[in-house]
């Protein structure tokens, strides 16, 4: 096809499966490495070198454990608990105030 024909779109699922790490974009990289539970903290090239280490003791045909859905949600909880380590989890045991009614308001003034 042409030069921005179908052929030429980045295909991120067939470079995992292919095992190129280089050509990888850094989320991506990290991702892989979160799913494989993995530090995903790190220069690029320590991120690359930490895959390819990966990719080299697993056997070529086994992919990562979880799929991408539940590797997201667990990010998300992993985030949350950081925010909540860092806090302390003091907004998590605050209570939250009663609602006010306008009836119980006075708009008169005096």
């Amino acid at each position: 096809e042409s030069a921005w024909g179908m052929d030429k779109l980045r295909r991120p699922e067939e470079l995992i499966v292919n095992r190129y790490v280089n050509l990888l974009l850094l989320s991506e990289i990290r991702a892989e490495l979160f799913k494989r539970e993995a530090s995903i903290i790190g220069k690029r090239w320590e991120l690359e070198v930490r895959l390819e280490k990966l990719y080299a003791a697993e056997p070529a045909d086994s992919g990562p454990r979880e799929t991408t859905s539940k590797a997201a949600a667990s990010m998300r909880d992993k985030y949350t608990d950081k925010i909540r380590a860092r806090t302390g989890g003091h907004w998590a045991n605050l209570e939250r105030p009663a609602p006010v009614r306008m009836s119980s308001l006075s708009l008169t003034s005096g």
